[in-house]
Order: C-alpha cells, then structure tokens, then sequence
C-alpha cells in the first residue's frame, strides 16, 4: 500500500511529529511506502529534532504562503502518489481546504486524525481565547520579533478562512474516517457538527516511556517529592509562545510561591529568549530558579519527569497529551487544568495525578500546595496509580484500534 502522511507543520516539535514517525516506521515495518507531506515549511533553524524517517515533501519553501499554489501542488501530488490511505494530522484549519481540493476518489481514502479539534473550530477556540487575551497581548509586546509568532501571523488569514467553515463541512460525510482522541470531541461532532457516529472512531494515543528506567522504584521517586534546598521541582514541556499552552499561569504560580524550581524542555532558542522575557516582566529571577533544556532526547526527558516532583500541564486545551500519558508512564504525577481533551478523561483527580481549574493560578497553587501535604503512602500510590493508568494506552494497544477493519 502506498500511505500518505499529511500535516500542518512536521518540524513543529510537539507530539504530532512522534506520531508521525510512530506511525510511518510501523507502515514502513508491515512492507508499505509511506511519504510524508507537511503544507509549511521548517520557519525556525533553530528547532532541533531527529528525522525525517521517510521521504517528505514541502508545499512551500517560505512563510510567503500562497493558498492556491498550496492547494494545486498538493493535489497534484495526490494525483501522482496514488495513495491507498491519507491521513491528515489536523489542529490547523488549512488541511481542510487541501481535503476538500481532493476529488471524491482521494477523499474516501482519507482519515481526518483531529488531534486539536477546538484549535480548529471557531466556537470552541473562541470560549479559550478569553483567558489568554491578556498573555498575548504580553507576549507580543515583550516579544514582537519571536520567530514563531511572526509566522503564525503570516499564515492566520488561511487558518481563519479553513476555520470559519469548518463547523459545516460537507465533505465530513465523504472521508473515510475521523479520528478522535476524547469523548468530549466526539459529542461535540456529533451533536454539534451532525457528524455521523459511523463516521468516528475512538482513538486515544499512547505513551512511548513505559520502558524507561523500569528498575527505579516508585519509592525512590517518592523521595523526589520532598524540597531539595528549600526548592520544589516543577516540570513543563512546550512552547511558551503558544497562548493556549498557559504559561502565564507558571508564571503567576512562580511569583507567588518563591519555594519553586521550574525546569523547561522546549524545542528551539527563540522560546527560550520569550520566556527570559516574560520572568523579567513578572520580575522573577530565572537564573536562580528557573533552567532550560532543548533538544534533549526522548530517554532525557521522561527520566527529568521521573526525577521532578510535579509536571504541570497549563494548557487550556489538549487533544489527548502525549506530555500527559508519558509522566504517567514513568509514575510521574501530572497536574492539569484544561477545559477540553485528554486530561479530563486520564487523570481521576487526587487518584492518579490532580486537575485544577481551567486558566486560574489560584488554583493551581492550592493544588501545589495540597500535594505538599500528602505523606510518603499517599504520594506512592498516586504514582502506582498513574503508572497503571499509562499502560493502558501503549502503541500496541493504539495500532490495534487504528487497524482495525483495514488491511495493512
């Protein structure tokens, strides 16, 4: 078989990259020709990450997007590929317009995999956008030149256009499939959308850090729950320049509580220059508290999210959370607070990590601050809890459902 692998942006150092690779390495391993075609070109020199694993095809060369060009070099590419299955990893609007550029032989081949649903559709985004109006604002000021927003602001017009009509697609009844990750999503499609229930499959992801370090006890990462030099150790993964990601959170819980060590893992030197920004203007001193890893491996990291006390998931919105699931994996334990995804249907509050209320630093410090008062017990058997909750979303386990009834 000959499967295509569509996406948005494929360096983009975030968990839809790992699917990608995970996924075409498994259709490369059964005898299949995978190729991958991403619609933006690599913005940011500064991204460091390992790939691509199969041949990969970009529909543009510059941030100087031109839609109609965008959409003709992809369907002829379609054309000319001859795929048997198409997947399209969605969160931007404008893999909407290349499917429906398709004709009707391509779009019954093709698999809508929506990983952020609500970053697509404008009445679920428009409910986030009131609780980072203020941070954007912020982050555009302190930041104006950062790389990642100057491109975003290139390409807005097209996610706009795509977004604007993506809540009455008609060609939703003629894909092959859509793959959601949460109930949440598929009640929305459903009944919001009038998406038939045929039309949807449940697909949750999975995490790649059950192996990891194996022989290190859960009692030995209890251990790390205690404050090393008068410090707590907080973890977060991602992009600060990402408004959805919720970092002004951190920051507000940073400038309240001074006892916090917050480590973060982000994937290029431009975010690490905004998020200095942004600790001056809260007037935190990052040097003494705060520390910055990039383009550390998959093994470095989980083993930094064994070794944290809390990893601390801001986001107001997730599609599942592959961040989530792999600190789950290693017996981490997560504190999240969206208003949607993943996180809502994994973590059983106070069971197997801990869920806070959507964009509120208040809460998130009562949170913090809870945790601080659980014993050696109650802290381990929240973390053998999380580790069982994990192994319940392995590859396997995800491939099983996403074969299911095809032919690979």
């Amino acid at each position: 078989m000959n499967i295509l692998l569509v996406t948005t942006i494929y360096e983009e150092g975030g968990g839809t990259k790992n699917l990608i690779d995970d996924m075409g390495k498994k259709f490369k391993d059964l005898g299949h020709k995978v190729d991958i075609i991403s619609v933006y070109p690599r913005y940011e020199k500064g991204i460091l990450f390992q790939g691509p694993l199969e041949n990969i095809t970009y529909l543009n060369n510059t941030v100087n997007i031109n839609i109609l060009n965008t959409i003709d070099y992809f369907v002829k590419l379609v054309e000319q590929k001859k795929p048997n299955r198409l997947y399209f990893f969605l969160g931007h609007g404008i893999l909407l317009l290349v499917v429906a550029a398709l004709r009707n032989l391509y779009k019954s081949r093709s698999i809508l995999f929506y990983l952020d649903p609500w970053f697509t559709i404008p009445e679920l985004k428009e409910e986030l956008e009131k609780f980072s109006s203020n941070y954007k604002m912020l982050r555009d000021k302190v930041a104006r030149e950062n790389v990642t927003i100057f491109f975003w602001e290139k390409v807005r017009p097209f996610e706009l256009l795509a977004g604007r009509d993506s809540s009455n697609a008609g060609f939703y009844k003629s894909v092959h499939n859509i793959l959601l990750c949460t109930h949440d999503m598929i009640k929305y499609f459903t009944e919001k959308l009038k998406v038939p229930r045929k039309k949807i499959k449940f697909l949750p992801l999975y995490t790649r850090s059950l192996t990891i370090n194996e022989e290190k006890s859960i009692l030995q990462t209890v251990n790390n729950c205690e404050k090393k030099n008068g410090f707590q150790k907080i973890i977060f993964i991602g992009r600060v320049s990402s408004s959805w990601k919720g970092f002004w959170i951190l920051l507000e819980v940073l400038k309240e509580l001074k006892d916090i060590e917050l480590n973060i893992y982000t994937v290029s030197p431009s975010e690490v220059e905004l998020a200095q920004k942004l600790l001056e203007t809260y007037k935190i001193n990052y040097k003494e508290r705060v520390k910055f890893f990039l383009g550390k491996k998959d093994k470095e990291v989980f083993e930094a999210m064994q070794s944290s006390d809390i990893l601390i998931l801001p986001s107001l919105a997730e599609g599942f959370s592959f961040v989530m699931v792999e600190c789950m994996g290693v017996g981490g334990i997560v504190v999240a607070g969206p208003k949607y995804g993943g996180p809502l249907e994994v973590i059983d509050n106070g069971k197997n990590g801990f869920l806070f209320k959507v964009g509120s630093s208040r809460s998130l410090i009562s949170t913090i601050k809870h945790i601080r008062k659980l014993n050696k017990i109650e802290l381990m058997k929240i973390k053998a809890n999380a580790k069982e909750t994990a192994i319940k979303y392995s590859f396997d386990l995800f491939w099983q459902k996403l074969s299911k009834g095809e032919h690979f």
